[in-house]
């Protein structure tokens, strides 16, 4: 009866000692808080919102851009590297264009208002209706695309 006594006491013990390291280790790792923080959310739908404004309005066309520089080619067969080359005439055109949609309006006063996602008209709407995040706002106005960027 004695020994029994000792391996139960012993037992309890341990199963005490187990259960603080447990807690101990669930402490240490604390709480684990997924998404992004939802300053870098804001951003991220001000730029897109930025740009789709920008395409509404006429926008920038890709060749203006693209025509403004050629990104040349660091590790080419046979031959020496080839710097990238700018068009200056182009990318000035570009920078004007820029500097045009940057400075005639006042985007950091940019309001917007979220629509639920069936207003959307996409068939993704079981997928969105369930789309979760941290951020409330931000996970009311993601596309798929940017919901697991």
């Amino acid at each position: 009866m004695d020994a029994y006594s000792a391996i139960l006491a012993a037992h309890a013990a341990w199963q005490e000692d187990f259960r603080s390291a447990v807690s101990a280790a669930r402490n240490r790792v604390g709480i684990q808080i997924t998404g992004r923080n939802p300053l870098e959310n804001e951003e991220i739908i001000r730029t897109k919102l930025k740009r789709l404004t920008i395409a509404m309005l006429g926008g920038v066309s890709p060749a203006d851009l693209q025509d403004a520089s050629a990104p040349g080619n660091p590790h080419p067969t046979g031959s020496l590297p080839q710097p990238p080359t700018l068009n200056p005439a182009a990318a000035g055109r570009a920078g004007r264009l820029a500097r045009f949609y940057e400075q005639a309006f006042e985007w950091e006063n940019l309001a917007y208002f979220f629509y639920p996602y069936f207003w959307t008209g996409r068939d993704d709407w079981p997928e969105a209706a369930l789309r979760t995040d941290p951020d409330p706002l931000y996970a009311t106005s993601s596309s798929p695309q940017a919901s697991r960027a």
